[in-house]
């Protein structure tokens, strides 16, 4: 008799999941090694140096101080700060603006008061008539979320060992730039009757009209007025990369921002810059100048791994929506769809490439990146090619791939490096074959043991189909994404310190870049 004790646990809620294959793994782990010291919401560099005089600030106002009221003092001051650049019609890269932006369009007149405890206390619940709770959701502010970790990296800041909990402080003496020297350098470059008009507001927790004309300029995190304070900043920037750590003295980031400076000065465009430029810069580098260089080997990898990511996740996204228009999110063999998509592509590949199926994989000759493809770059096929053309475009390349990947994955190794493994050791299969292969192993089960081990560490369950008894249904559709290198932010960075200049290398920049290039002769 079947077992009738009813299943009461709570259901498990699908969500959307950001990485449905684990492939962005690989380039997120790449960017991070090769742009350390900032993240991709780390927007305005000026955030540096404002932390650390707010951290040296606290400790003169409560010395004996205990994680939660640094909290509550650095939220304070964050709510404050995306209120000067609201009033100063300047919000890009600002934690807290839109909070802050609606907020003060509800303040008009010639005389009011924001109450910054109101709008920065994380212990409140309920949220207001419009369905606003607090300026920032985390805890911990923008600080403890994005900032605090990279600030550590550098050695501005660290924590005391002695203080009862978390509570942050700047580094001081030490032989690289400190938090206490960025400090000093806002201290002294901003007056002082200034310095203490927002002390002062973060202390009684309200900030008026008049107020906020007054922090205006000096506070501004969209500008930095003292040239020393800029000064020092690019300093620390084509600083060593973990100042702190001196077994792992890499300049990853320096060596970057070198190759970064060439491809401004080189590039014929003008205007927005988009991430894979770059990306594609330091590939076709790689491959035209036999350039061993870490970084520039680290480049070439980020931008194979983003191709194979962005292509693999075009063709899962290209499964579900066929799961859900064809065959109406009814159940499918496995093998029935995955031989559906092989014969498509297959098909595609006769027709406009002249590669017959049967072809065995060692013996296919022009398939590149570096010809345009013929093929519809909407098709199925053209996503397929696009991961072939990686492989035998470096296929030559394995071994210092391979060097970077153990590097960066050691043993657990999940990168194109290891896809191209698995090609080299089938080169006698057909195309068919491999094509098939590749649906079955990196799209449909890639996928199920992702969402798995996502759900056993976390109980979220990303899953975008079902599989059961071999067969297949839809939950729900995904829309492919490209992964965010830094590049932007990098970008953001050189122009607060007047080294770009919309999107153009300056004066400054070009004089550094002559000064790096010096250092390489």
């Amino acid at each position: 008799m079947p077992n009738q004790i009813p299943f009461i646990q709570k259901a498990v809620s699908p969500k959307v999941g950001l990485n449905p294959l684990g492939m962005q793994n690989a380039c997120i782990t790449a960017y991070t090694d090769l742009l350390p010291g900032l993240n991709n919401v780390t927007n305005r560099i000026r955030y540096y140096s404002m932390y650390c005089w707010l951290l040296d600030k606290f400790f003169y106002i409560y010395p004996e101080a205990e994680e939660e009221e640094q909290i509550d003092y650095i939220r304070k001051s964050e709510y404050l700060l995306a209120l000067i650049s609201v009033h100063n019609n300047d919000v890009g890269g600002v934690p807290g603006v839109l909070y802050a932006k609606a907020i003060k369009e509800e303040h008009v007149g010639d005389t009011w008061t924001i109450d910054l405890v109101k709008g920065s206390d994380f212990r409140k619940k309920e949220r207001d008539e419009n369905g606003r709770l607090t300026y920032w959701k985390q805890k911990g502010g923008a600080f403890r979320q994005y900032y605090a970790s990279v600030l550590t990296d550098m050695g501005l800041i660290t924590l005391p060992y002695e203080k009862k909990g978390y509570v942050y402080s700047c580094t001081s003496s030490q032989t690289w730039i400190t938090g206490k020297m960025l400090s000093d350098i806002i201290s002294s470059g901003v007056p002082s009757d200034v310095q203490k008009i927002f002390i002062d507001c973060i202390k009684k927790g309200t900030v008026s009209k008049d107020e906020l004309e007054m922090l205006g300029s000096d506070f501004d995190m969209n500008n930095i007025h003292v040239s020393v304070e800029k000064e020092i900043l690019t300093q620390l920037l084509f600083e060593n990369d973990y100042p702190t750590d001196y077994e792992n003295n890499t300049e990853q980031r320096k060596q970057t921002l070198y190759y970064f400076l060439s491809f401004i000065s080189d590039r014929d465009e003008e205007g927005r810059l988009h991430d894979y430029e770059f990306t594609t810069y330091m590939y076709d580098l790689y491959h035209a100048n036999s350039n061993e260089e870490d970084v520039v080997i680290g480049w070439a990898s980020y931008h194979i791994n983003e191709m194979w990511q962005f292509n693999s996740l075009c063709l899962f996204s290209s499964m579900l929506d066929y799961l859900n228009l064809e065959v109406a999110n009814e159940w499918l063999d496995i093998d029935t769809l995955v031989d559906i998509y092989t014969q498509r592509i297959c098909d595609e590949f006769a027709e406009v490439l002249g590669l017959s199926k049967q072809t065995k994989l060692s013996d296919i000759a022009g398939v590149t990146l570096y010809v345009e493809c013929p093929l519809d770059s909407d098709s199925d096929a053209y996503y397929m090619y696009q991961i072939l053309a990686l492989y035998f475009d470096n296929k030559e390349k394995f071994e210092s791939l391979s060097k970077y990947s153990n590097y960066l994955y050691g043993d657990e190794r999940a990168d194109f490096v290891a896809i191209m493994k698995k090609f080299n050791d089938t080169g006698d299969e057909s195309l068919e074959r491999v094509i098939y292969t590749y649906m079955y192993n990196e799209i449909i089960y890639r996928h199920y043991t992702v969402a798995f081990t996502k759900l056993a560490q976390t109980n979220i369950a990303t899953h975008k189909f079902s599989i059961q008894d071999h067969k297949i249904r839809m939950i729900s559709t995904y829309s492919p994404s490209h992964t965010s290198p830094r590049i932007r932010n990098l970008t953001m960075f050189l122009s607060d310190l007047d080294i770009l200049d919309n999107y153009t290398i300056t004066s400054k920049g070009a004089s550094i870049l002559k000064d790096m290039s010096n250092e390489r002769v």
